[in-house]
């Protein structure tokens, strides 16, 4: 055998068409792309996993956030309603008679006996 035809069967050289040995051919076996492919699909699943869990927390805070929004909404509904009853007459006798001890038109204050000879 020659030394070209020794390479090829032992070393499995490639052998270019001037005769040049280029180097060793590396065989891949299935095991490794099965290996590769596991690796792979493991990535992917915890990459999957990952995110699902991900967006189940943000589904929560966006839940959260949307209470928040509604409960706010509700406060402000009720200042609105608070400051336009401020701008009713109806509001303004109401202070006027309950803090400030005004009487209305056809009221009559009636005085206790042990409050005359206090004044």
């Amino acid at each position: 055998m020659s030394y070209f035809s020794n390479c090829v069967a032992i070393y499995k050289c490639v052998v270019l068409e001037w005769g040049a040995v280029v180097g060793r051919k590396r065989i891949v076996k299935p095991r490794f792309w099965v290996l590769m492919m596991a690796t792979l699909v493991l990535v992917f699943a915890c990459v999957y996993i990952s995110q699902g869990q991900l967006m189940s927390h943000q589904e929560a805070r966006i839940a959260d956030l949307e209470a928040q929004r509604m409960s706010k909404m509700a406060q402000n509904a009720q200042i609105e309603r608070k400051i336009a009853f401020t701008k009713t007459e109806e509001y303004v006798e109401r202070i006027a008679h309950e803090e400030l001890g005004l009487l209305r038109k056809d009221e009559i204050r009636f005085v206790a006996g042990s409050q005359v000879g206090d004044e």
